[in-house]
């Protein structure tokens, strides 16, 4: 066994807690991800980009944890968000929902129900004609 002075000691331990936690993301990034969305962390939270893919529905493949969201230009077909689109994928921990520039014309009353901790949406660009309380 080899003695490591201290300070190389706690060098050695940071790099190796920085390697876990990058093998970690890596993980994420490529076994709870929808195959046309791009996943990374961002600001610190498990983040989904899955604009421009032309998918017609809220993507069902990704993990439960992701907080935030873009789905900017997400497709040309989707003009209607139904009751529970979100808490019906299992996305309850949004924090960040972009929804830009998506073609949205109706929002069901219950559309984000289940999201309690999101922070912020973005409708803009939308033909959205009515918004409920």
């Amino acid at each position: 066994m080899i003695l490591l002075p201290g300070s190389v000691r706690a060098h050695v331990t940071l790099l190796l807690i920085a390697l876990a936690s990058l093998i970690g993301a890596e993980e994420w990034m490529t076994g709870d991800c929808e195959h046309l969305c791009k996943c990374k962390w961002t600001n610190g939270r498990k983040g989904a980009a899955c604009n421009n893919t032309g998918l017609s529905a809220i993507p069902r493949g990704l993990s439960k944890d992701v907080q935030y969201l873009d789905l900017e230009q997400f497709s040309n077909d989707l003009f209607c968000f139904p009751a529970d689109a979100f808490r019906s994928t299992g996305l309850v921990n949004l924090h960040n929902l972009l929804l830009k520039d998506c073609n949205i014309t109706d929002i069901d009353p219950d559309a984000f129900s289940g999201l309690g901790i999101l922070i912020e949406l973005d409708l803009t660009k939308n033909r959205i004609h009515t918004l409920h309380p």
